[in-house]
């Protein structure tokens, strides 16, 4: 039985697509979680980010030291969030990868979380594809053959109909 190539690239076409179409799913579902983030994680993990409210919060410095102090193996601060919200903690992302909980009032360290622990931290993981070495490589590159295989074989497989249909 002969096969013609307008009926490979159909069917790898369809194969690719069914293929590739999951991650694609699963980066659209994790992306749209996490859309909830704000305004879910304070439900979530409300002793890790609402405190009592205080009239001076602590110096910046004094609240990395501490976050830092409560783990001397943690390594360097690689990043800072700190919420308008007089009753948010203060979050202190330790270059062990997780995310440490001050207390902007009393610099009391609440607790800890590796950056992609948790339900959104999960989600992220997913998301970005930190779940394999080199994940925005991969990501990047399906996103890429998706777009390739499946525009290139879509239209390699239209064009040639609707020039026939033409005649």
């Amino acid at each position: 039985m002969h096969v013609s190539l307008r009926e490979r690239i159909r069917q790898l076409h369809r194969v690719i697509g069914l293929s590739i179409g999951l991650f694609v799913v699963m980066v659209a579902v994790t992306g749209a979680g996490m859309l909830f983030r704000e305004p879910l994680e304070p439900v979530i993990y409300h002793g890790l980010l609402k405190v009592e409210s205080c009239k001076e919060r602590l110096p910046l410095d004094t609240l990395i030291a501490n976050a830092s102090a409560s783990n001397p193996a943690a390594g360097r601060p690689k990043q800072v969030r700190i919420y308008a919200d007089a009753d948010s903690s203060t979050r202190v992302l330790l270059s062990d990868d997780r995310w440490y909980y001050v207390n902007p009032c009393t610099g009391e360290v609440l607790g800890s979380e590796h950056r992609y622990g948790g339900l959104f931290g999960t989600m992220a993981s997913l998301h970005s594809f930190q779940f394999v070495k080199n994940g925005s490589v991969v990501a990047g590159t399906l996103a890429l053959t998706f777009a390739i295989v499946l525009v290139g074989g879509g239209l390699a497989v239209w064009i040639p109909e609707a020039l026939r249909k033409r005649r």
